[in-house]
């Protein structure tokens, strides 16, 4: 940390110089924490993302293995193959719109969350 001269000594022009290069110091720690924040968001969310993708194609075996499974149920009960893949394909559309509505509108605060953000570090620059 430089040190200044202080009171009578200092001039007003080693007092701006002062002033400028504790602000620039200023903006530039912000930013280093800004930046190190984010980092560590992002390596959370990337660790979770992972987390989620393995949890889903567990998921997934057991959706492919409950609908085999509920297919040839049917099939028994109805005594008839194309009915039960019927009842099945009409679940599994029902599933994914579910699905679908439930991942837009998580997008959707997830952007603006993003925005609120980046107003944020705009705020901090200034």
């Amino acid at each position: 940390m430089p040190t200044y001269k202080t009171g009578d000594e200092a001039s007003l022009g080693e007092l701006v110089r002062a002033l400028k290069t504790e602000g620039r110091n200023l903006v530039k720690a912000e930013i280093a924490l800004i930046r190190t924040k984010t980092t560590l968001r992002i390596r959370g969310a990337a660790i979770a993302a992972g987390l989620l993708a393995a949890a889903g194609l567990f998921g997934l075996i057991f959706y492919i293995s409950a609908l085999i499974a509920l297919g040839i149920w049917l099939t028994h009960l109805f005594d008839s193959g194309a009915l039960g893949a019927l009842v099945v394909a009409i679940l599994n559309i029902l599933i994914a719109g579910v699905l679908f509505m439930i991942a837009r509108n998580k997008l959707e605060r997830t952007s603006k969350h993003a925005d609120a953000t980046a107003d944020d570090m705009v705020e901090v620059v200034r």
